[in-house]
């Protein structure tokens, strides 16, 4: 390892994160050699040949050599993040899913460039884009994501109506939560709901949904509380739905495991 090279294990966010400090006159040659075999050498240590990744648009270029020599076996999640000059490209994003086939989720926060649209990221079962005004209400419809959250969208309140509507008729099974961002003021539930009976949690029910969604992530679970959450149900599998708004965002939320 390169002189002065240090390696340090932190825990954030119940996550384990391995950092590797190199010598500030390391060449990119260096970085990616020592890289590697650091990595190969702890995947071997702990018997460990799942990884995720965290990378910057404008180290996307540079990532084959790096990627194509890590003894891994799988790639659960990606993030491409990066600050305001820094643009993700079709092609970038094309490539290392191509390289590291993520099974999981992809995380977009980073600015795209126009005429962003790599559809393939919708068949994911994750996914958080930070950009997304370049999804189309089509895209929505055919999405194959168990959980999506979606900042700086197109999307409007009659769009989320349609889209309950598509999904009582039977459109994304697979869909568990979606997340849209950018609603500031409480939606008129009166329209989006037009024409659905719907009605409010009541922990008193013989049949109800718990009141608490959780949402699983790799490393960890965390729960919503949607006790002010509106439910409705899928005549054709009793499958409940509900819908509810908070701070800035609509959820909308499938349980899969309860039926009306």
């Amino acid at each position: 390892m390169a002189e002065n090279s240090s390696v340090s294990l932190e825990n954030e966010k119940n996550e384990n994160s391995l950092s590797c400090y190199l010598h500030r006159d390391s060449t990119e040659k260096d970085i990616d050699s020592q890289l590697v075999h650091l990595f190969n050498y702890l995947s071997d240590l702990f018997n460990n040949k799942t990884v995720t990744v965290w990378i910057r648009p404008s180290q996307i270029a540079t990532s084959p050599f790096l990627f194509s020599n890590l003894q891994f076996g799988s790639c659960q999640l990606i993030k491409i993040l990066s600050g305001k000059s820094d643009i993700l490209s079709n092609e970038g994003v094309s490539r290392i899913l191509e390289i590291l086939k993520p099974t999981i989720g992809l995380t977009l926060k980073c600015p795209i460039e126009e005429n962003f649209g790599p559809r393939s990221i919708l068949n994911l079962p994750r996914l958080y884009i930070f950009h997304a005004r370049w999804l189309t209400f089509d895209d929505l419809l055919n999405m194959e994501c168990e959980t999506a959250f979606l900042k700086y969208h197109s999307f409007t309140e009659e769009d989320v109506k349609q889209f309950i509507n598509h999904w009582m008729a039977g459109s994304n099974p697979k869909l568990m939560h979606l997340r849209l961002m950018g609603f500031k003021w409480v939606p008129n539930w009166e329209n989006i709901l037009e024409g659905i009976a719907f009605g409010v949690w009541d922990e008193k029910m013989e049949k109800k949904r718990p009141r608490n969604f959780q949402n699983r992530y790799i490393y960890s679970t965390d729960e919503i509380d949607c006790k002010n959450g509106l439910d409705f149900e899928r005549k054709s599998d009793g499958m409940i739905g509900t819908v509810m708004h908070h701070s800035d965002w609509i959820d909308f939320f499938v349980w899969h495991d309860m039926q009306f």
